[in-house]
């Protein structure tokens, strides 16, 4: 203002002064409405701005005529603004401190920046990659492909950390931008079209300022609930697929109540089938609407009573997004209670709310609140809801175990990628249901533990356990980070699992190995995948064929260090559905030699070949006895080849492995190797 009156006839002067009392108008908003760290963006700004008015109006321009008692006013503005930078009471001389710090840092950084550009760009490229492995989303990945997916919460980077096609809304980037009706209506509008809104939407419910969750983006969140369904869930993020013919009900109206800031409001009953929703009115005075015009309205907060409410104290209420109905009962704090929308469990029961801020007269008296109900999202057929909601707390696995040993084990954070802690010896456990193909984890140290200790590492196991049979182990690595400096950070092993029976167990084991030193044993696993589907011929090494179905105790690949052996011990069966073209099957099998030497005690085991044709009885095609104590010639590898009679497509080839006459099993190390079915 000094500068523009002194400069009043001199227009470059008054359009330079207005510009940076609009800059410095925008700075002093974008400060005290966060009312945070951005303070301080201000109060680094004030003094710049003042600095550059002060060149400006007498160092560039000097006016002649100007009294030098107005220079010097000018210069001690400035002085003053520079001064209390640094003197503030809550900071003292610690900010001017951190500020020369941070500026000869990013000046060094600035300048290594300019002269080793490839270096600095391949140190963000390995961050990059590291980010990228951090938020895999494997899962989600290959059940979007290259479809479109839009993001609900504030980690909207996970969607192009995990390439995939990003399709927002027209306010997207964060559900709290949307702000106010305009741009509420704007993304509800987006989602209610299907020939606009994405295919997907990715969902990991949260919000800043400690704000009551469901106000953001609340129009488009209510489009989500009707127009999606939840699918599954990965690392905490839910995963929802659209589904046809979106239909957002209506809202139907229950009540209109005058409210006060202090009164305790009760809130109306809704069926057991719907979800109470509500509008608010907050009518500022004329002194409430000034101050939010060069400051910022009263914050206003929501205290909430009710049932099973984890945080129900001083919800944040902004009036401009809740100025349409928001959904307010059962209360959404999480993914959990998301997911809990598609079923008939009550959810987090509010029974009343108590509205308060800290200045009640920059509003009118005439305070507002509207009720209405709208039904709940239809409950999806076959989704395990309450394993979905457990996921929202559980991240670190795609498959709740059964079991972490030691029970009291914590989940922790490391550079952002929450971990399992697992320090040895401790083990997790899943049980199977059979279709589990291939088992990935990450695993590591927790930095302190080897850039501190000394400790000699831990043994990280994989075994499947089927119950009256010994472990079969499937691997083992020691991790010794302290010696070897590859052991750090994260490592990750993919573990193909053999066919597997319903009931059996998949244990993920850390041992202390050598001399069971457990010191410095800080152990982690994370990113644990059990992957289902159909067989693959990695699990077959030596069959041109996969079986569509395995049977039996003992069905897994040997390694012998020369060949790999599938063990079929009996009673053991494979399946192979038939095209209707095949004409021959060969392969080789015979009995493990220590089953018949050495003491081994084996009364033999029948190889069978059958026919089973659609709706009919099996046909035996042929049948091998081998009785290696007692017939030399059934010792070693035997070979068949084997015409096949006419058959359907849709018809299977099993062969099977049955005990011998004594029916004793202890002995049958049976196995099958180059399966040729042509």
């Amino acid at each position: 203002g000094w500068g523009a009156w002194h400069h009043r006839r001199d227009l470059t002067a008054l359009g330079a002064c207005a510009l940076f009392a609009g800059y410095t108008f925008v700075k002093w908003k974008h400060g005290y409405v966060r009312a945070d760290g951005h303070i301080f963006i201000f109060l680094q700004y004030a003094p710049v701005a003042a600095s550059l008015v002060y060149l400006q109006s007498f160092v560039v321009n000097p006016d002649p005529t100007s009294p030098r008692v107005r220079r010097l006013g000018w210069g001690l503005i400035v002085a003053v603004l520079l001064v209390t930078q640094f003197l503030q009471p809550s900071q003292g001389l610690t900010r001017m401190g951190w500020l020369v710090d941070y500026a000869s840092h990013q000046t060094g950084h600035r300048l290594r920046q300019v002269m080793q550009p490839m270096a600095v760009k391949e140190r963000l490229d390995r961050e990059l990659e590291g980010q990228i492995d951090i938020h895999d989303l494997a899962l989600t990945r290959r059940e979007v492909q290259d479809r479109t997916i839009d993001f609900f919460g504030v980690e909207h980077g996970v969607i192009p950390l995990n390439r995939l096609t990003y399709h927002p809304r027209p306010m997207s980037g964060g559900s709290f931008n949307a702000y106010n009706p305009y741009l509420q209506e704007r993304n509800r509008a987006f989602l209610a079209d299907p020939a606009r809104r994405p295919d997907y939407f990715l969902v990991k419910l949260a919000t800043v300022d400690y704000r009551l969750m469901t106000q953001d983006d609340g129009q488009a969140l209510l489009e989500l609930l009707h127009g999606y369904r939840p699918i599954l869930a990965e690392q905490g993020y839910f995963l929802f697929q659209a589904t046809p013919n979106p239909s957002r009900p209506e809202a139907r109206f229950i009540e209109r109540r005058e409210v006060a800031f202090g009164e305790t409001v009760e809130v109306p009953t809704v069926g057991p089938d719907e979800m109470l929703l509500a509008r608010f009115e907050f009518p500022a005075t004329f002194l409430g609407r000034l101050r939010a015009l060069l400051y910022k309205a009263p914050l206003i907060f929501m205290d909430l009573q009710g049932e099973g409410i984890d945080e129900p104290a001083g919800r944040r209420i902004v009036p401009s997004m809740t100025s349409d109905p928001v959904l307010l009962g059962p209360v959404i704090e999480d993914n959990a209670d998301l997911a809990y929308l598609y079923t008939d469990t009550p959810g987090k029961r509010l029974d009343r709310f108590t509205l308060s801020t800290s200045q009640p007269g920059a509003y009118a008296r005439n305070l507002a609140v509207e009720f209405f109900s709208m039904p709940r999202p239809s409950q999806i057929e076959n989704l395990d809801v309450a394993e979905l909601a457990a996921f929202a707390t559980f991240r670190v696995a795609n498959v709740l175990p059964e079991s972490i040993s030691p029970p009291e084990a914590r989940r922790i954070s490391i550079d952002g990628l929450e971990v399992q802690s697992l320090h040895a010896p401790g083990e997790v456990v899943w049980q199977l249901q059979g279709d589990e193909r291939e088992f990935v984890f990450t695993y590591g140290f927790e930095p302190r533990g080897y850039e501190e200790g000394d400790g000699n590492g831990v043994v990280f196991i994989v075994e499947l356990r089927n119950e009256g049979q010994p472990p079969v182990r499937l691997f083992s690595r020691l991790l010794d980070p302290v010696r070897h400096a590859d052991h750090r950070g994260n490592q990750t092993s993919r573990v193909l699992l053999p066919p597997v029976r319903a009931g059996a167990r998949l244990a993920l084991i850390t041992d202390p190995g050598e001399y069971g030193d457990t010191a410095w044993d800080w152990s982690y696993v994370t990113k644990m995948l059990l992957k289902r589907g159909p067989f693959s011929l990695r699990q077959f090494p030596t069959f041109n064929r996969v079986p569509v179905a395995v049977d039996g105790e003992v069905a897994s690949v040997l390694d012998t260090g020369s060949e790999q052996l599938f063990m079929l011990h009996p009673p053991g069966s494979l399946s192979f559905r038939l095209n209707g073209t095949e004409s021959s099957l060969t392969f080789e099998f015979g009995i493990m030699e220590g089953a018949y030497t050495n003491n081994g005690q084996t009364d033999g085991v029948d190889y069978i070949v059958e026919l089973v044709r659609t709706g009919q009885p099996a046909v035996e095609i042929v049948r091998r006895a081998l009785r290696p104590l007692g017939v030399a010639a059934d010792r070693g590898r035997q070979q068949v080849t084997i015409a096949l009679p006419t058959h359907a497509p849709g018809d299977h080839l099993v062969i099977r492995t049955d005990p011998g006459p004594q029916g004793n099993t202890s002995w049958d190390w049976a196995y099958l190797i180059n399966l040729n079915l042509q």
